[in-house]
């Protein structure tokens, strides 16, 4: 939240635009890195019907996925710096664009 707050500040002080987004379902959207196997009971009340015993692979991230966070963050990471983004030296989720 202090990062939001500086940045609020400076794009005031400066009169900058500021554009932030919030993607609900970013861990639907983020693939596992090749060659990471991550496997899944069913979740109860949606097994399969006589394949309740059945473990999945998983191709993309879950939420709640220990490193569904990292996942995410890397692709985002990587459209922004295509898009011509930078992050900053002192905040690693912090991105600009000069």
């Amino acid at each position: 939240m202090e990062t939001f707050k500086t940045v609020a500040h400076i794009t005031t002080v400066n009169s900058l635009e500021l554009h932030q987004i919030d993607i609900k379902t970013a861990s639907f959207h983020s693939k596992l890195e090749l060659g990471e196997e991550v496997y899944m009971k069913q979740p109860k009340g949606f097994e399969a019907p006589g394949r309740e015993c059945e473990i999945w692979e998983l191709q993309k991230g879950l939420y709640r996925l220990p490193q569904g966070s990292q996942i995410w963050n890397k692709a985002m990471n990587a459209g922004m710096v295509r898009l011509g983004f930078t992050r900053t030296k002192s905040k690693y989720s912090a991105k600009v664009k000069e």
